[in-house]
Order: C-alpha cells, then sequence, then structure tokens
C-alpha cells in the first residue's frame, strides 16, 4: 500500500552549496562528472542514465534506483527500464521485479502531477528481503517539457528529514533533464537531417523529371517548326541533287561532241551557264546539309538525360544555339535584334541554359500577335554575365506576377502551355548561382534579366 506525500524537491533556501563540507565536494565531482561523461562522443544515453542512477544512489546512500518510461508509440503504459541500480544484487535480484512493481503507484502519480513525490511503501510479502524497503522518492524524467519517465530511488528508512540529500538528488535529476534534452535533440536533428537529405534527394530527382518533361514540351512546341526548318534545306538540296544529274549528262553529251569534232562545243554558252552554276549548287548544298546538322545536333545535346556536369559555357553561343532551335517560331512574325558584347565564360550546364532561353524566346514570339521584335542583349558587370531578352508583346497582367515562376501556373490558353517552363528556368538559373527578374507592362512587353557568374578562372 502506498500513500504518497509531495517531496520538498529543490529548496532555494537549501542550494547544493549547502551541503556539508564533507558532501560537498563530493557531489560538485559527481555533477561534474555526470556532465563529462555525457558529454562525450558516442556516449549511449542509457549508459549516462546508469551513471547517474549509480552516481546519485551511492552518494545519497540509496541502496536501489530503477528508471522508468513513458513509450512514445503508447504512453498509457510505464515499462520498467532495465536501467537499474542494486547496491546488494545478489540479495534483492529475485524479488526486485516485484518492487519495481510496487513502485509503478508512485511513478504515475509523479507523471501526472509532474513533479517529485515521496510516499512510504509497504511491502505485504514479510518474508521477502524487500521487505525491509519502507521509502520511495520519485522525480520525473523531461523532454520538451513534457514527462516521458520517472527516476525512483528506494530506501530501508524515511529521508523525508534529509532535505541535502533530496535537493542533491533534484539537482542531479535536473542536470539528466538537461543531457536528455540535449541527447534526444541531437538524436532528432540526426534523424531529421537524414529525412530531409532523403527528401532532398527525392526533389532533385523530381526536378531533374520536371526538366525532362518540360524539354520534352518544348521539343513538342518546336517540333512543327523543326520539321520546317528541316525541310527546306532538305527540299532545295533535293532540288540540286536533280539540277546536277541533268547538268552531268549535258556536260556527258558536250564531251561527246568535242571528242567527236575535236572543235568547239555546239553548247558552249550553255556549257559555260552549267560550270559556273555547278559551284552554287554545291556550296547551297553543303550549307542546306550543314543547317540540318545543326538542328539535329542541337536538338539531340537539349534533350540529353543524362547530362547534368557544369563546365565552361561561352553564353553568346549559347543564345545563337537557340535563336537556331527556336527560329521557325520566330522568323514569320518577329524581328531579332541582337547586341551580343564579347563576354568571359560561364559554369553551367549548356543544355539547361539553352533550355532556359529557348523557353523565354518561345515565351516572347507566343506574347506578340502579329509582328513584333525580340532583343537580345549580353554585357559584363563586374563578376557576373548579363543575359536580357525583351519583348514588345501583350506583357503581363499585374495581378498574375507574383505567380509568375509558380509551378504549373501559366496565362497561356489550355493546350499551349504547361505552367513549367517559367518555374524550371528559375530553379536552373538559380542552381547556377544566378538571379532571373522581370519588368513588364500590359500591352507594352516583357524584358527578363538573367544574371549568371563568371567562371572563376576568368576573375
Amino acid at each position: 500500500m502506498l500513500t504518497h506525500h509531495e517531496s520538498p524537491g529543490p529548496n532555494p533556501n537549501h542550494p547544493i552549496e549547502l551541503i556539508d563540507n564533507s558532501k560537498q565536494l563530493k557531489g560538485y565531482e559527481l555533477l561534474i562528472a555526470l556532465i563529462d561523461y555525457a558529454q562525450r562522443r558516442h556516449i549511449d544515453l542509457s549508459d549516462i542514465l546508469r551513471f547517474y542512477l549509480k552516481k546519485v544512489c551511492k552518494f545519497s546512500k540509496w541502496p536501489i534506483g530503477v528508471i522508468y518510461f513513458l513509450p512514445e508509440k503508447d504512453p498509457n503504459v510505464l515499462v520498467t527500464s532495465d536501467i537499474h541500480f542494486i547496491k546488494h544484487e545478489k540479495k534483492f535480484t529475485p524479488t526486485i521485479k516485484y518492487l519495481f512493481k510496487k513502485g509503478e503507484d508512485l511513478a504515475w502519480q509523479t507523471i501526472h502531477q509532474d513533479r517529485p513525490l515521496s510516499d512510504s511503501l509497504v511491502i505485504e510479502n514479510k518474508g521477502s528481503i524487500i521487505s525491509s524497503i519502507t521509502w520511495s522518492y520519485a522525480l520525473p524524467l523531461h523532454y520538451h517539457d513534457k514527462v516521458i519517465g520517472v527516476a525512483q530511488f528506494f530506501s530501508k528508512r524515511n529521508h523525508q528529514d534529509k532535505t541535502e540529500q533530496l535537493d542533491f538528488v533534484a539537482h542531479a535529476t535536473r542536470h539528466i533533464n538537461m543531457i536528455i534534452e540535449k541527447d534526444t535533440s541531437e538524436k532528432n536533428i540526426k534523424y531529421n537531417n537524414i529525412k530531409l537529405e532523403a527528401m532532398l534527394k527525392k526533389m532533385k530527382e523530381t526536378q531533374l523529371q520536371l526538366i525532362q518533361h518540360s524539354k520534352i514540351i518544348s521539343i513538342g512546341q518546336l517540333a512543327a517548326g523543326m520539321a520546317h526548318e528541316i525541310n527546306n534545306p532538305i527540299s532545295y538540296v533535293q532540288n540540286n541533287l536533280s539540277s546536277l544529274k541533268k547538268y552531268v549528262t549535258v556536260l556527258s553529251e558536250g564531251v561527246e561532241n568535242y571528242q567527236k569534232q575535236y572543235g568547239q562545243l555546239e553548247n558552249q554558252q550553255n556549257i559555260e551557264f552549267i560550270l559556273s552554276d555547278i559551284d552554287n549548287l554545291f556550296q547551297e548544298s553543303f550549307e542546306g546539309i550543314q543547317q540540318v546538322i545543326n538542328i539535329v545536333s542541337g536538338l539531340k545535346s537539349f534533350s540529353r538525360t543524362t547530362d547534368t556536369e557544369f563546365s565552361s559555357c561561352d553564353i553568346n553561343h549559347c543564345l545563337e544555339n537557340s535563336l537556331q532551335m527556336a527560329r521557325n517560331e520566330l522568323k514569320y512574325k518577329c524581328q531579332v535584334e541582337k547586341e551580343l558584347s564579347v563576354l568571359p565564360p560561364v559554369m553551367g550546364n549548356l543544355n539547361q541554359l539553352t533550355q532556359v532561353f529557348v523557353n523565354l524566346l518561345v515565351n516572347a514570339s507566343q506574347a506578340i500577335a502579329t509582328k513584333g521584335i525580340i532583343q537580345i542583349k549580353t554585357a559584363l558587370e563586374g563578376n557576373k554575365v548579363v543575359i536580357v531578352i525583351a519583348d514588345n508583346g501583350c506583357g503581363i497582367a499585374p495581378k498574375y506576377l507574383s505567380k509568375i515562376f509558380d509551378p504549373f501556373f501559366t496565362t497561356k490558353p489550355i493546350g499551349i502551355g504547361t505552367g513549367l517552363g517559367l518555374s524550371i528556368s528559375y530553379g536552373i538559373i538559380k542552381d547556377h548561382g544566378g538571379s532571373i527578374h522581370l519588368v513588364t507592362q500590359e500591352n507594352i512587353g516583357t524584358t527578363f534579366t538573367i544574371k549568371l557568374p563568371i567562371a572563376r578562372s576568368s576573375i
């Protein structure tokens, strides 16, 4: 049977400094040892609690001490841990579980009232060695002001009048609570860091998937134009080859006539025209084939999924490639004005930067209803390369500006935009250590300004 009483607890009028001189040094040594022990690396909390029980019991002359825990998953169950101190272990071990079970009543009271409590303890089994235990003292263990367990001490005599000992136990327990707080917080931080790293990895994977998805969308938007761009040079290469075939036939006949007559060719003027035109046809054909090669090469590079490495990039060259890819989107209604300064290289991913520029160029084209101008400028400001892409299109309404870089936000009609382009472009520029800003006015136009740090080797 238990009858609980509130313990005097730590009395401000009887601080640890007032313990008699013979015990004062030992008390300080214990607390210092406790803190030092806890601050060592790789010390498990259960070992710290064992150390705490052992030292407190020995210093304050408690023969038995135990830790009870409230499991986080089921706080309605009190668990007797394997963390305990027993001075005469051989004597008490056979019946210690019974004693700890009896002590649960006071432990629960301590949890509910969240304060140190002391209580007399009556053991019904008079024949047991633990029947000599007549008194108990329990103190709550905290984490973030929440009771997570109880440290309980058992004795053969009432310590109610031993104010110094009770003050010391309370003082030591406050220190152990701080250690529990620190240890649990560190574990939570490590656990949260692991979770955050996993989330960050997943976010990066998702970002790469979104970037690739955006590329596919851009390729889809440009596909018709690219087909036209490829079809044009292929068509005149085909026509040129047909003409060359006819020319070769005429030349063959001329050579044959020359061989027969050993004199002037009958179609001298026709032969001269053919010879002069052959060079033009070859030159035109080579240019057409090179244009096809450039378009296909740019498309292959742009659609590549595994290239995420940074390298030295020529921004002007990157812009020229982007213009080549978006050429068919622009050429019928946009006059492109370029003002490209000589620039040092930047460290970046050429494919990703191309994706940003293509997206901005296509957006600018779509903002222009009939005929308009797109201006592209580059400059060097300090240690940053500045890229400006401006159009005199429809502009963006002020109410949309706060959302313009949000994923899946678009002002375009259904089927025209996905809302990923600017969001992904923003992320790419941020990943490159740069910034992207816009200035816009309805019915006047929009200007995007990108700033990227130059490569360190150029500084």
